[in-house]
């Protein structure tokens, strides 16, 4: 078990092969892998895939995360702007994999397809925006939160760029039908 990004960094890469991150939000266990990584680890700017080591050359290896990277990975949080990990992690895996957990969005725009895994969540606080320009893959759940704006964005004419935009559900601004009809006077 290491604490944090720069121990893992550390470590004798000839005495250790397997590492768990212990650092909040960007847990999970990493593999010394040997190879020219230097394309990755120069790509991945926030290291939520890819560590380098500090005695190693990139070219001949990297610490490489094992299991499905998440926004919290490269650094989404519910306390600060995750805007700058979506677009890391869209730069490096091109798309933004949302997990379990909100995370704060100030006005930004992700032009990937972005995945909500079950219990994801985006919270955006008025006066800001954020746009969605791509696929959203999602269960019927509550994915978007606060008191700002999401915009899906539809490109539109002959390009089918942005369709899957088109394609929502209720539930993802939490509204959950009952199944019952409900009459109201006009």
């Amino acid at each position: 078990r290491v604490l944090d990004r720069a121990t893992l960094e550390g470590l004798n890469t000839e005495s250790f092969v397997l590492a768990f991150l212990d650092e909040t939000g960007r847990e999970g266990m990493f593999k010394w892998m040997e190879g020219d990584f230097s394309t990755e680890v120069a790509a991945d700017t926030l290291e939520g895939v890819y560590v380098k080591a500090t005695a190693v050359s990139a070219t001949l290896g990297a610490w490489v995360r094992q299991g499905q990277p998440v926004l919290s990975n490269f650094g989404g949080s519910p306390d600060a702007n995750s805007a700058a990990a979506a677009t890391a992690m869209a730069a490096l895996l091109g798309k933004v994999i949302i997990g379990p957990g909100t995370h704060l969005f100030t006005t930004a725009t992700i032009s990937v397809p972005v995945l909500f895994m079950d219990g994801a969540s985006v919270t955006v606080n008025s006066p800001n925006t954020l746009t969605l320009a791509s696929r959203i893959e999602s269960s019927r759940q509550h994915i978007f939160r606060g008191t700002g704006l999401v915009a899906l964005q539809f490109t539109g004419g002959s390009d089918p760029e942005g369709e899957d935009c088109r394609n929502t559900h209720v539930s993802w601004w939490g509204v959950f039908p009952s199944g019952d009809v409900q009459t109201a006077a006009i």
